[in-house]
């Protein structure tokens, strides 16, 4: 992968369906660092799934329940967690929410 994305105006963004109530977009990234915003409709949810880069999730609103290995466990604003590399995790959205995402290195599958 080459490129970044230095700076990019959440209007610019383009925002993608995922699936069941889930909208991904991808913001700022180069090939370390990536940081995506999904935005999540009440009782929408992930697969349970991994990939190699780590994730970090925050939760700019809402309320989610996260499951990261054997663990679950509840977050809302202003929290956030860690998934790391190949670890399977799914998220369930409680209380529709945004959460803002981070994985390092950059996920190229999403590009």
């Amino acid at each position: 992968m080459s490129g970044k994305k230095q700076f990019m105006r959440h209007a610019d963004a383009k925002a993608e369906i995922m699936n069941n109530g889930i909208t991904k977009r991808i913001l700022s990234y180069d090939e370390s660092l990536m940081v995506e915003e999904l935005v999540f409709e009440e009782g929408a949810q992930s697969k349970t799934h991994t990939h190699t880069p780590v994730q970090i999730p925050y939760v700019k609103s809402g309320v989610f329940e996260f499951t990261a290995g054997d663990k679950t466990f509840v977050l809302q604003e202003g929290d956030t967690a860690y998934m790391g590399p190949e670890e399977p995790h799914c998220v369930k959205c409680i209380k529709e929410g945004t959460l803002v995402v981070a994985f390092s290195p950059v996920r190229e599958d999403y590009l």
